[in-house]
């Protein structure tokens, strides 16, 4: 345990966004002047500016937008605004009530704006109102609402109750060679952490021991993005071992749920991964200067902790803020390639060396370096090849 956990580079050619920041502001001054029906254009031109040429009726009054296994369709009118998007379909063979139970439930919370509906035996994500009502915010939560929770709930519902898909998700599959790789590297990830999760709690430190946990499920993430049942799982793991409970129980569901993970049945985790077509991200888009400010603390603790000769608990909080960032952001190439090639360095590297790389790296960050710093390495490059290094 003397060296940092192993890093694998994201098998996705790109962690970036087709969402237009610098379009928000236009819709917003759009609302102001009453351009109801150019506002919803405005933000689905700010998701991504090829819907509207793709997904739209001739008139631009109906669009059809996938995501996942779902389908938002949005028509316009001169007065109302009407969103819907079928989900699933009820299952034949009992599981009906509780599953309606469910829905229930879920219309009350966490949906906010956008309810559940039963038509015949289809399940449907519903949302309706006055085209001067359409404010853009509020309709961007919608459509995010939907796609979050559509994307969430299809893979629970058919596992738990027996529901089916309305039409199939369109995917793009890895090879074999890959899926191998895949697993293979995520085995190697979850037995490792388990070696740093009783390391740390045999010498009395559980909350590193968390840490470990946490990063290894959002490492995994971060490496393949993996879709369907086991995200759902991830994600339902990781809200757990995040909340405000004891640590002991985060500790045992967490330690669970690796063990889990490495008994996951080949077959099923194979179909789990893949590439899918989205319209709204599940991730946010930050800016700099909140990624910045996300990462003042983990900044201000990893200083502190070098500072007193602590690199392990110095990786592991700066580690965390990265993983962090990829988890819940999608993260321009820049900024992405910035932080992934400090961890590639830093994988199974002693701790106070690691320490001091990924503190420089954050540093970088904090000070929006990022560009000279890029800069300084390819300068470093030919100084090197000429000689002058």
């Amino acid at each position: 345990m003397n060296v940092t956990p192993k890093f694998f580079k994201s098998l996705l050619d790109s962690r970036d966004t087709t969402v237009n920041i610098q379009q928000w502001e236009k819709v917003l001054q759009l609302y102001k002047e009453g351009r109801y029906t150019d506002v919803i254009y405005g933000i689905l031109d700010y998701v991504d500016p090829a819907i509207m040429q793709k997904r739209g009726s001739a008139d631009k009054m109906a669009f059809a937008i996938p995501h996942g296994s779902a389908v938002i369709n949005i028509d316009i009118s001169n007065d109302r605004l009407d969103i819907n998007a079928p989900f699933l379909r009820l299952p034949t063979d009992g599981g009906q009530i509780p599953l309606l139970r469910q829905v229930t439930q879920i219309n009350f919370t966490p949906l906010d704006l956008a309810q559940i509906k039963l038509e015949e035996d289809l399940l449907s994500f519903h949302y309706e109102c006055p085209i001067e009502l359409a404010e853009p915010y509020k309709i961007y939560e919608v459509f995010r609402e939907i796609c979050t929770y559509a994307d969430y709930y299809d893979d629970v519902f058919i596992n738990e109750f027996g529901a089916s898909w309305i039409q199939l998700p369109v995917t793009e599959k890895y090879d074999t060679a890959t899926l191998d790789k895949v697993w293979n590297n995520i085995q190697y990830l979850l037995t490792e952490s388990q070696k740093y999760v009783d390391y740390f709690e045999k010498h009395r430190m559980p909350l590193l021991a968390l840490d470990v946990m946490i990063i290894t499920l959002k490492k995994i993430e971060y490496y393949v993005s993996p879709q369907g049942l086991l995200r759902s799982k991830i994600e339902k793991t990781v809200r757990f071992m995040e909340a405000n409970t004891p640590p002991t129980d985060r500790l045992s569901k967490g330690k669970g749920f690796i063990k889990e993970l490495i008994n996951f049945d080949r077959a099923e985790f194979d179909k789990d991964i893949y590439k899918i077509e989205v319209f709204v991200p599940y991730k946010y888009n930050s800016s700099m200067d909140n990624i910045k400010q996300n990462f003042e603390f983990s900044h201000k603790n990893a200083k502190t902790e070098i500072e007193r000769g602590d690199h392990v608990g110095a990786c592991l909080s700066l580690q965390f803020a990265f993983f962090n960032l990829f988890y819940y952001n999608d993260v321009n190439d820049e900024l992405s390639h910035y932080v992934s090639e400090a961890m590639v360095k830093t994988s199974n590297m002693p701790w106070n060396e690691a320490s001091k790389i990924l503190y420089d790296t954050m540093e970088g960050i904090m000070k929006g370096n990022i560009r000279k710093e890029q800069a300084k390495k390819k300068r470093s490059f030919w100084d090197t090849l000429f000689g002058r290094a």
